[in-house]
């Protein structure tokens, strides 16, 4: 039987609130995840459209980090376009973009905008 390929892992992956909070122990959890790697500028604008068609009422939160290697100045003014708020994950590894830079980056691109951005994990 053919049918639609499964997508891989971390590609418009939805994790529904329930099931979030039934793994980690959490009476609830107020908000999906929805888990997506990538990306080129086009494929950003996509994911982001699928995402508002699923959930046309709400607010959209983004966790963000980067490869150096991507076109970052491209793909900042589409998060901030699309999100209610940006928040920069302080991870460390060789290949990812420092998140001072990528910080920066953003907060320029969410100039003018209702977005704002913040580094995941610092107060404010």
């Amino acid at each position: 039987e053919r049918g639609r390929p499964t997508p891989p892992p971390c590609r418009c992956e939805v994790w529904p609130a329930n099931e979030i909070a039934s793994v980690s122990g959490l009476d609830r959890l107020p908000h999906s995840i929805v888990f997506d790697v990538g990306h080129n500028p086009d494929a950003l604008e996509k994911t982001f459209q699928k995402i508002k068609k699923m959930y046309p009422s709400k607010r959209l939160v983004a966790l963000m980090g980067s490869s150096a290697d991507k076109d970052v100045t491209t793909i900042c003014p589409i998060y901030t376009a699309n999100c209610a708020q940006v928040h920069i994950l302080p991870l460390a590894h060789f290949r990812l973009m420092k998140c001072a830079d990528l910080h920066q980056l953003m907060a320029q691109a969410a100039e003018g905008t209702l977005c704002t951005v913040k580094v995941y994990g610092e107060g404010g």
